[in-house]
């Protein structure tokens, strides 16, 4: 399948990297405005972004941090594929001139839903990276389009997320009755450009180019898509984040703490959403005396209701200390799982009033992608421990069985797409409506 991305920062380059090892995805494009050089004019035309520089990356230590490419068979992830980059418009001639069957989004969160809605005009199915929600409603522009939305939310793909929804599916817990999860993060050396600035634009230094080089001409023309600093991600592909710390009080990233769950106890609505927020201390204290006015509290925490009476209680928590967790928990009236300890109590099952080990639960439950991709995807995808490769072989399944539907004899998909579109809207609205809460100091409901 004829496939092009719009994005090329770190996400961007880390999901090329897995689909170079997947057939199905014939990569021919890339669209992003900081390519650097000259604009690309002819699209016929090969043009490698300055952060790889003629001959490829860098093996310095200033690409130490950069995504890992193993098992692509290259370490340049743009190889072989034409470039848009006249402009932040330019996906638009991308999607003219290379007609793409299938667009992966992941550009900064604000361009989402109007590229989104261009690729699906254009006949594309899109694969959307996820993001904080701006307001209600406001994917439902991309409804009723033929082409297929897949919301990139990796976690979902996750080999013991997958193996709990099994186990919910199964009774192993009983009835649902309460989850929690979080985006529990510390981003504040993230949130920073290369310049020490809250959601600034400064841009990397780039690695050396000897003198008269094409990369020392191409450098000196533009600001490059550079590599990391050695164990950081890229910062001036993150640091514009930090702007939503400065002018929001909400959720602002909830889809990674809410989708886990509604996967596992099939949720595809809500009730009411009720938020708190804290103080905002810990970009303060960071930062010091240059720090701009926070307005984004350190912990916010929302309570979800369902209308059949499940909680599911989020938080996020990305500007203090703290090693990364997802803090998942799922209660029900036969057992409980606790994620972070890797840890499963079953009511009759388990010995009594004692905790167990999670593994051998998860290996009895497991599904029947990580069954038949699992040890490809370890390998592949050492970055995100397989799930983000199980993602993408979702989407090629699903998409495998869209081309033979209606065929005579044509077998069924092996597996479809977990996530809809109306899903990601779901996730999303936890912004909006976490902001209202806590603005109002009040519980919205939902009709």
């Amino acid at each position: 399948m004829k496939t092009a991305i719009i994005g090329a920062g770190y996400r961007g380059r880390t999901i090329l990297g897995l689909l170079r090892g997947m057939p199905f995805f014939e990569l021919i494009a890339a669209a992003d405005p900081r390519f650097a050089g000259s604009p690309v004019k002819n699209s016929q035309k090969r043009q490698i972004p300055q952060a790889f520089g003629e001959g490829g990356p860098s093996k310095s230590a200033e690409n130490a941090g950069a995504p890992s490419m193993a098992g692509t068979g290259t370490a340049d992830p743009f190889e072989g594929l034409r470039l848009y980059s006249d402009g932040p418009e330019d996906y638009r001639r991308m999607l003219a001139e290379e007609r793409p069957e299938l667009v992966f989004i992941c550009s900064p969160w604000n361009c989402h839903i109007p590229q989104a809605l261009d690729c699906l005009k254009a006949g594309c199915h899109v694969a959307l990276e996820i993001r904080g929600g701006r307001e209600l409603g406001e994917y439902q522009p991309l409804m009723g389009f033929p082409g297929k939305v897949f919301p990139l939310e990796n976690i979902i793909f996750r080999r013991d997320i997958l193996a709990v929804r099994e186990m919910v599916r199964a009774g192993l817990f009983g009835e649902i009755v309460s989850m929690r999860g979080g985006y529990r993060h510390d981003l504040r050396d993230e949130l920073v450009d290369a310049a020490g600035v809250l959601g600034g634009d400064a841009a990397p230094v780039a690695r050396s180019a000897a003198p008269g080089s094409p990369a020392a001409a191409s450098t000196a023309a533009g600001s490059p898509i550079s590599a990391a600093a050695p164990g950081l991600r890229e910062r001036p592909s993150e640091a514009w984040r930090g702007r939503l710390y400065t002018s929001e009080n909400a959720d602002i990233y909830p889809t990674h703490s809410i989708a886990p769950l509604c996967l596992i106890g099939d949720v595809h609505t809500l009730a009411n959403v009720t938020a708190f927020a804290s103080k905002a201390a810990g970009l303060r204290e960071r930062l010091g005396a240059g720090c701009p006015k926070i307005t984004l509290g350190d912990i916010v925490s929302t309570v979800a209701r369902t209308s059949d009476g499940k909680l599911l209680t989020l938080t996020h928590d990305t500007t203090l200390p703290r090693p990364r967790s997802y803090g998942i928990e799922i209660q029900g009236t036969r057992g409980i799982w606790d994620e972070d300890n890797h840890r499963i109590y079953i009511e009759g099952r388990s010995p009594f009033e004692q905790w167990e080990p999670d593994a051998g639960y998860i290996e009895e439950y497991l599904d029947p992608m990580w069954r038949r991709w699992g040890a490809e995807a370890l390998a592949a995808d050492r970055h995100h421990g397989g799930m983000d490769y199980i993602m993408l072989r979702a989407i090629e399944e699903d998409l495998r069985g869209e081309g033979a539907a209606g065929q005579s004899g044509s077998p069924a998909p092996a597996f479809s797409y977990p996530a809809t579109l109306a899903d990601l809207a779901l996730w999303t609205s936890i912004t909006p409506l976490s902001a209202k809460s806590i603005a109002e100091g009040c519980t919205v409901e939902l009709h």
